[in-house]
């Protein structure tokens, strides 16, 4: 090759590449190259969960089968005031589901709307869906949040597990001063033409101005009954007087009643501790009847087997006796000679002697015979028997 020639050569390649276009274009890719060698098997992960575990842990049908068992004991189960209560707006609340569950998406202590078919407590009164399926679940509860009591608007029920959600119902609907509140002498009359309630209150407290007229003038005799109520007495107005059913978680918080409070030791354990958690054939569980094992196993009287500890249920069976007849006996009250049971009756009676009424009915509608707040519940008995001269 001469110089020229090459000077040529080197012209020229320099050329193409300052004009970018001496490549020619791409060609059509060549066939895929064999596999490669597999590489090495992966170990086995760590197996799963199994997708039901946490379910089974409590719905297997044994253990539903068991929990539907001891609910049929339960006095929910019954429902034996749902027909009469549980449509209307003030007692739907707590006497069918229907109307717990509009209770709890008002207002605290909004009555429920009247509900035209009320049903029974069941299972999905008192409890939720789950939010999530993870391991160690509990009950989802319909609502565990504190309870401002109905009595006052501002005492506030809190105790433990899950026990607020049977505060919402058992607790008492008033207090004393329902009744003892006037500040001005009152008279009221009331007409009786049932033999019974003639009979009754013929000689009932009708205050110190108060009268009985017999009435035979019509076809049906009459019995006009005028109590006298000055500001020195009380009058109760109903047979139904009283705190209402189930006054027990103000027990438990040690007030409602006359006499100094104080919250017992009861409270820490709540509601759930004694009467559900170990069931037998007949209490605990989801019957709600205390189970006397539960108090056992809570290290607190692991030596009883019963609920009479030192004596004190069988105490208190005695000095309610006799509080009751003092009751009877200036006719605050009316126990039915066949049945034994005891109410309220129609009367004008002293300040003194209502509270000892109030405090009577309060420890009857507990129905722990003491139990519930021991403390407690022996000053209100102690109170009672002061204000009777017992």
């Amino acid at each position: 090759m001469n110089i020229s020639r090459f000077t040529h050569v080197i012209i020229v390649a320099i050329a193409c590449v300052f004009a970018m276009g001496c490549e020619g274009p791409e060609g059509p890719p060549g066939p895929a190259g064999p596999a490669g060698p597999a590489g090495p098997a992966g170990s086995d992960g760590t197996p799963g969960v199994a997708g039901n575990l946490s379910c089974l842990e409590c719905h297997t049908q044994a253990n539903m089968d068991d929990i539907k068992s001891s609910y049929a004991l339960s006095g929910h189960f019954a429902a034996t005031t749902v027909s009469y209560a549980g449509g209307r707006a003030d007692c739907a609340r707590c006497h069918s589901s229907e109307g717990f569950a509009n209770y709890l998406i008002a207002a605290p202590g909004v009555s429920a709307a009247d509900i035209a078919a009320p049903s029974r407590i069941r299972c999905s009164t008192c409890h939720n869906n789950h939010e999530s399926l993870e391991d160690g679940i509990s009950a989802p509860m319909a609502t565990t949040d504190p309870v401002i009591a109905l009595t006052d608007g501002t005492t506030e029920f809190d105790f433990v597990n899950s026990s607020n959600l049977c505060a919402n119902c058992h607790q008492s609907r008033r207090d004393g001063s329902y009744y003892d509140k006037y500040t001005a002498n009152k008279s009221f009359v009331r007409k009786y033409t049932d033999p019974d309630d003639i009979a009754t209150y013929t000689t009932a407290a009708f205050g110190p101005a108060g009268t009985a007229v017999l009435d035979q003038s019509g076809t049906t005799d009459t019995l006009v009954v005028t109590f006298d109520v000055p500001t020195t007495h009380v009058y109760i107005s109903s047979t139904h007087a009283g705190p209402h059913h189930g006054p027990q978680a103000n027990s438990l918080e040690g007030v409602g009643g006359y006499g100094a409070s104080s919250k017992g030791a009861h409270s820490t354990q709540g509601c759930i501790t004694c009467h559900m958690g170990t069931a037998s054939e007949t209490a605990g569980g989801h019957s709600f009847y205390a189970n006397v094992a539960n108090c056992n196993t809570t290290n607190c009287h692991s030596d009883q087997t019963s609920f009479d500890v030192n004596g004190a249920q069988t105490s208190f069976d005695t000095r309610i006796a006799a509080i009751q007849d003092a009751l009877e006996g200036i006719h605050a009250i009316h126990v039915d000679a066949t049945t034994g049971e005891a109410h309220p009756a129609y009367a004008s009676i002293t300040r003194a002697e209502f509270e000892a009424f109030w405090n009577y009915m309060i420890l009857m509608e507990d129905q722990s015979r003491g139990v519930h707040n021991p403390g407690y519940l022996k000053t209100l008995l102690t109170t009672a028997e002061t204000n009777l001269g017992l």
